[in-house]
């Protein structure tokens, strides 16, 4: 019998590309449970009286849970979502790539302070194995690394492949027990299913 080709998000569209991101978002903004984020005073800042300045922060906050106040957020991934799930009437006053500008601010402002450095080193050992390529655009890519969620205490990874090698699994509980700040790193396929996850032992 035939077997039905299995049909990759890459040839789905932008919109079907994006749901890994946003799984990975909402999980991670699900671990963290921080307070929610204001906008309003953006709103105010833009002529918007208050009242109706907290009415769009609001809205914002329920349209797009990715949008964790403690994790900053792609600029442009985080623009072409915005302009995905905002109205006109929001995205006329912000423009959707100040507001992921904004949202960044206030998080590096407060937030848990990522670290360029570990992200270097967690892409070097996927390096190792394949083909790091956030969108798998070219389908020639092996793995994604989350860059927002170094903005966390728990690293995520999305991998285009179903198995993960012991080997990779070894090197990045290494990595993870040589950590002070991160908590937890994680690798996930398209469909959100867990393929590797590892706690640091505290």
């Amino acid at each position: 019998m035939r077997r039905e080709r299995k049909v990759r998000k890459t040839e789905l569209g932008p919109e079907k590309r994006l749901q890994p991101a946003i799984h990975v978002f909402m999980r991670v903004a699900d671990v963290f449970q921080a307070p929610l984020m204001n906008y309003s005073l953006l709103f105010v800042a833009r002529g918007v009286p208050p009242v109706k300045a907290e009415e769009l922060s609001r809205f914002i906050v329920e349209a797009c849970p990715w949008l964790d106040p403690n994790d900053t957020v792609s600029e442009t991934l985080g623009e072409e979502m915005l302009l995905s799930e905002l109205p006109a009437e929001v995205l006329s006053v912000v423009p959707a790539r100040d507001l992921v500008e904004w949202h960044n601010a206030q998080v590096r402002k407060s937030g848990f302070q990522g670290s360029d450095e570990q992200y270097s080193k967690v892409l070097q050992i996927l390096s190792s194995f394949g083909i790091v390529d956030s969108m798998n655009e070219q389908e020639k890519g092996d793995f994604w690394l989350v860059d927002e969620s170094f903005s966390t205490p728990n690293v995520f990874i999305i991998s285009f492949h179903e198995k993960i090698s012991v080997e990779l699994k070894d090197s990045l509980a290494i990595w993870l027990s040589s950590q002070a700040h991160y908590q937890s790193i994680s690798i996930v396929d398209e469909d959100d299913e867990v393929l590797f996850y590892r706690s640091r032992v505290t």
